[in-house]
């Protein structure tokens, strides 16, 4: 599976997300056929520093404002410290989240990892049950 991404959010990610010290993360979505080229920063709530909470009163308000304007959610990106895998909690939410939406097939859940900035995707599908590692391609 390949997927494409905007270098503008990639580069957006990076310094929102890949600046911080503690976890945090973001929403993803398209506007175009797919491709990635919509982000919204989200520093998360009630943060310890080594996990991730996202502030889901604010996503859900960003969703309904994307659903409005034709952007499609995608996903949802978070930072690791350094371990590039996703989390068996990471893993949980994913499935929660497509329970939640039946007519997405699958959700993208890229992992930033602050240690070396760099930015690992992964496909939760619905239909395999499983996790898959993405080749990004950056236009």
């Amino acid at each position: 599976m390949t997927i494409e991404v905007d270098k503008q959010v990639i580069e957006e990610m990076l310094g929102r997300i890949g600046g911080e010290t503690n976890e945090s993360g973001g929403l993803i979505g398209s506007s175009i056929d797919g491709v990635i080229n919509e982000f919204c920063y989200d520093a998360g709530i009630d943060s310890n520093g080594d996990e991730y909470f996202p502030d889901v009163e604010m996503m859900q308000l960003k969703l309904k404002e994307w659903n409005e304007h034709g952007i499609q959610f995608m996903g949802i990106i978070h930072s690791h410290k350094s371990n590039e895998s996703l989390s068996g909690k990471d893993i949980y939410m994913g499935r929660k989240i497509l329970a939640l939406n039946p007519s997405m097939k699958s959700i993208l859940m890229p992992v930033l990892v602050l240690d070396d900035q760099r930015v690992c995707w992964y496909s939760i599908e619905r239909d395999h049950n499983k996790v898959c590692e993405i080749e990004t391609i950056i236009n």
